[in-house]
Formats: C-alpha cells, structure tokens, sequence
C-alpha cells in the first residue's frame, strides 16, 4: 500500500501541472479555436503603397492561416475613425496590433491605452513620436532623400532648377525624405529648389501642383515626387505642356503590377524609384515572434534601393 510520502509528492506533481497548464494558456491567449487574433489598423487603402501593404500582409496571413486569424479595418483616410477602429479591437481583446498609421501625433491617446493595456502593437512605415509600441517597421526614409539629392547631383552636375512634390504635410514619411534631400541638395549653390508643394500621394493633385509649377517655371530639370504616383502625375502635367524629355523625374516605391508604376520606370516616364516594402512578411514574422514570447528589436529596419531603367535592363 503507498504510503503518505507517496500520494504528497504525486498531488504535488498534479499541481504543478495544472499551473503550468493554467500559465500556458494565460501566455497563450488564443482563441477557443486555439487561433491568434491580430488586428490590423490601416490610415486608407486607397494610396498604392498602402493598397500593396494590405495584400501583401492578407497574403502573408493566409499562410499562417492555421494559427492565426487577422481582422482589418481601415481608416478611410479619417484620423478619428481610425482611433475608433483602434479602440474596437481594444474591446475584442486581439492578441496583438498591427497599426499602419497616417504618420502624424492623431493616434497618440490610444497608441497609449493600447500600451499601457499590455496588447502589443507592432507599428509600421510612419515612425510614431511617442514610444507606445512594441516594435517599429520601416526604411530610412532619410537615406531615400539623400540618395534621390546625391542622384540629381550627379545628373545635373551640380547645376539646375529642382521641384520637389511632397506627400502628405506634417506625416514622418515627408519630413524625413525632405531632410535627406535638402541636405545633399544644400551643398550645391547653383542646384535651386524653385517649386515645392505637399499633396495627398495620388495623381490627380500632383497635377495640379505640377502644373502650377510649369507655369511659374520656364525651366525645370528635375522632380523628386515622394511616390511614384506623384511622379507620374508631374510627368503627365510635363508632357500636356511637351517640356517632359526635359525634365528628370523621381519617385518612390517601385511597385509592380496594376497598381504600381515599375513600369513607367521601363517605359522610360519615370527615371528613377526607390523599391520600396510592402511590409508583409516582416509584419507576420515579428508578430508571431512577439506572441511566442520572443524578445525584437525596438526599431527594425528595412532595406530599400534605387531602379533606373539600366538596372531593369539587366
């Protein structure tokens, strides 16, 4: 018969099972389908850049698709219906958010009550101010405005009139870009940044802009477009008014497909892109790190490069 000794150390092994049981299924937060919640919060899905984001992380989600289920809301271009989506997951109790924000201090308030609530948030391409996130996403916008500076130094060889069309005012993404051109931009004393104008990253504006440009300016050389639509749109306007084989144009993204503009790059409209990431896998990867309890870097940066035509070419 066992004795007393034996039936304590066996209620003792019951117990720390259960309690391991009980903490793994506290870590786990899962689903009773046993499936991770994540949220994804996007500004708008109507700039291609986002458009390319959000089918890029659908895509990356569907492989995962046995251990997590990710619900998305956009933000319709609207700071507040975006907050508003933001506190609506709050409510489900996702497991973790992935936010792809507008770039300005809008989400703040929330960004903090998300933080402070313990729900990781992973935040993407638009560096927020405040440190209300588990890990950070995105390129050294700087460096795409120094390279895009350095490019029409050397194609203009130091000399000639600039117009920079900007994206959207006040957001991360145009101030960093705007620093890194200026900067290189500044060094030449007779390379003159004579238009410059902030738009919403869609063609039909930087028309307008464009236009307004062509007018004021009987010489323009080059145009560094914060995204490729926007260069698009001041190579239309340049060439409603034939002066486009006249002027250099750069852009940023260099997306493929319908949506992008790589082939406006090959054909010879576009001179030059920066590719630019859609983000998906990097987002899934480091969220699922987060979930299974793996420490990432606060900051996690990735890499971009310049296309001309030669590089396509070859």
């Amino acid at each position: 018969m066992p004795n007393k000794k034996y039936f304590t150390n066996n209620i003792y092994l019951v117990l720390i099972f259960i309690g391991t049981l009980c903490l793994f299924f506290l870590c786990s937060k899962k689903t009773k389908n046993g499936l991770y919640i994540i949220g994804f919060s996007q500004y708008n899905s109507i700039e291609p850049l986002r458009i390319a984001m959000n089918n890029s992380i659908f895509d990356e989600a569907i492989k995962y698709s046995d251990i997590l289920k990710l619900e998305f809301a956009d933000g319709e271009q609207d700071p507040l219906k975006q907050e508003s989506d933001i506190e609506n997951f709050l409510e489900a109790k996702i497991d973790l958010l992935i936010v792809a924000p507008k770039g300005d201090n809008s989400l703040t308030s929330i960004m903090k009550r998300d933080y402070e609530s313990k729900i990781p948030v992973i935040v993407l391409d638009q560096m927020p101010e405040d440190e209300y996130y588990t890990c950070f996403i995105g390129v050294d916008n700087q460096a795409i405005g120094r390279e895009a500076g350095k490019f029409a130094a050397d194609t203009l060889n130091g000399k000639g009139n600039i117009v920079v069309i900007q994206g959207l005012p006040g957001s991360y993404t145009t101030e960093e870009r705007n620093k890194g051109f200026n900067e290189i931009i500044s060094k030449y004393p007779e390379l003159n940044i004579v238009y410059t104008d902030v738009t919403d990253w869609l063609i039909p504006l930087s028309i307008t802009k464009m236009e307004i440009a062509l007018r004021e300016h009987n010489k323009i050389d080059f145009v560094f477009a914060h995204n490729d639509q926007m260069a698009m749109g001041a190579y239309l306007a340049s060439r409603s008014h034939n002066r486009e084989s006249r002027i250099i144009f750069v852009g940023v993204g260099g997306l493929s497909g319908s949506i992008g503009e790589l082939q406006a790059v090959k054909e010879g409209k576009i001179n030059a892109t920066f590719l630019y990431p859609t983000y998906g896998k990097e987002a899934l990867e480091y969220a699922l790190k987060i979930l299974n309890g793996e420490k990432v870097p606060k900051v996690v940066e990735l890499k971009t490069r310049m296309i001309t035509i030669e590089d396509i070419e070859n």
